[in-house]
């Protein structure tokens, strides 16, 4: 979670903290907003806010903050044009697993790194 802002669909809360905020406050609608019965009765004391962001933190894995395998830039095959026989020749009626060409993108080093993986608030 840490490591995944900004939040939001449109990125309007940089830190986990402002996301908690938003909600503790229950949201940024005018009073006497359209909202539906049950909703913006989130009352969070700011001990209960700090509780809920520790909580939220804790669910980042170091192997990710520190970019450690098997969290290290894992590697991808991605599709990279259609089949070839021969360069230039598109390959006729090649078998299922054959029918598109693939490039791989390869994964990072293994070792990890003594720089914390980019949050919003650190960068």
């Amino acid at each position: 979670m840490e490591f995944i802002g900004p939040y939001f669909h449109n990125g309007g809360q940089a830190t986990l903290e402002q996301v908690v905020q938003f909600y503790a406050r229950n949201g940024d609608f005018p009073a006497g907003g359209n909202l539906g019965p049950g909703i913006g009765n989130i009352r969070l004391s700011q001990a209960g806010q700090t509780q809920i962001v520790a909580f939220l933190k804790a669910l980042s894995d170091d192997r990710v903050r520190f970019q450690k395998a098997p969290f290290d830039h894992p590697s991808l095959y991605v599709p990279n044009g259609p089949a070839q026989d021969a360069p230039g020749q598109l390959a006729i009626d090649p078998p299922a697993g054959r029918r598109y060409r693939s490039r791989h993108v390869g994964a990072g080093a293994r070792s990890g790194t003594k720089r914390l993986a980019s949050t919003a608030a650190n960068v």
